[in-house]
Order: structure tokens, then sequence, then C-alpha cells
């Protein structure tokens, strides 16, 4: 009986360790910021596969380029340093 209780909790340790925490989303107001500059009327002309289209393509772009640098930078300060800012 205690094997087939720790095989539990080992489970439940497993899967919060792949419990995913949302990190950044994408919609059509984010087009409209100062940088892009789409007008209001031009962003609603996006269809939603565009959408998904470009968020995908922003994902792989942030996960090459920034994702593990700045996640082992913020591991260390935020979570070694407790909570210092």
């Amino acid at each position: 009986m205690k094997e087939k209780r720790s095989k539990k909790i080992n489970q439940k340790e497993e899967d919060r360790l792949d419990k995913p925490f949302e990190i950044a989303s994408l919609c059509r107001r984010d087009l409209m910021d100062d940088m892009i500059e789409y007008s209001k009327s031009r962003a609603l002309r996006i269809t939603d596969a565009q959408m998904e289209s470009l968020a995908r393509k922003l994902g792989e772009d942030y996960t090459a380029q920034l994702f593990w640098a700045s996640l082992s930078i913020l591991v260390e300060l935020h979570l070694e340093y407790k909570n210092r800012w």
C-alpha cells in the first residue's frame, strides 16, 4: 500500500512539473501600438488565422532569442534573491 501511495505522490509531482503558465498573448489592439501604428479598421481586417500565424511566429522568435536567457536571469533575481523587486 505504501508503494502505491508514493507512486501517486510522485505522479502529482510530475504533473506539477509540466503545468503551463501563460507568459504572453497577442490581440489585434497590439497592432495599433505606437511602433506598428495599424489603424483600428486595418487591425480588424486581419483574420483569426493570420493572427494565429503571427502569434506562433512571435512565440518562436521569442523562444529562440530571449526566452532562455531571460528565464535564467529572472530565476536568479526573482527566486534566488527572495523577491527583492
